[in-house]
């Protein structure tokens, strides 16, 4: 085998063909979905195909007529069915990563909506906190305070006048 082959066929030609009694398009198509340089087109996979082919054809029968069976044998029903496979696993894929990328959104969002809570809480926390530490600035000594109780039942004995003696007296009868 020529070493100016592309890789592809190279490997095609060795994990189909070499390895492989049947040179059926969906045997080359089930070899190719499983290799890392699948396409997913089908007029790639198939034009790779016919040229691994060609090149056998020069020295196998069997590839010769695989070549002449080509054109029936892509528009059968099991290779439609391949083809039907690969699109769903194409589907799955994008479906998998329409859901990843709406959990990754809504994990976004909640995270927004946590800090938004957050700055919410803190905010409202601060102004409490805020409050309570103008409560105390404002507030007076203690003490004070109960001095000027004392100066109000002071004032309240001063506020008692004794203008009428007769008020102030208890009848007695």
């Amino acid at each position: 085998m020529s070493s100016e082959l592309p890789t592809i066929i190279k490997r095609a030609i060795e994990g189909v063909f070499n390895e492989n009694p049947n040179w059926t398009l969906l045997e080359f198509l089930n070899y190719r979905a499983e290799a890392s340089d699948f396409t997913y087109d089908k007029a790639s996979e198939h034009k790779l195909y016919r040229e691994a082919l060609k090149i056998l054809s020069k020295d196998h029968d069997k590839a010769r007529k695989r070549l002449l069976k080509f054109e029936n044998e892509k528009s059968s029903v099991v290779v439609k069915v391949f083809w039907l496979e690969v699109e769903k696993r194409i589907y799955e894929k994008q479906i998998s990563i329409v859901r990843a990328d709406g959990i990754l959104n809504i994990l976004k969002a909640t995270n927004k909506s946590q800090q938004l809570v957050m700055n919410i809480q803190h905010q409202y926390l601060s102004g409490l906190y805020s409050n309570v530490q103008d409560d105390v600035n404002n507030e007076t000594n203690p003490d004070d305070e109960l001095d000027d109780e004392h100066a109000d039942d002071e004032h309240a004995d001063e506020s008692v006048t004794d203008d009428d003696p007769e008020d102030n007296m208890m009848d007695i009868d």
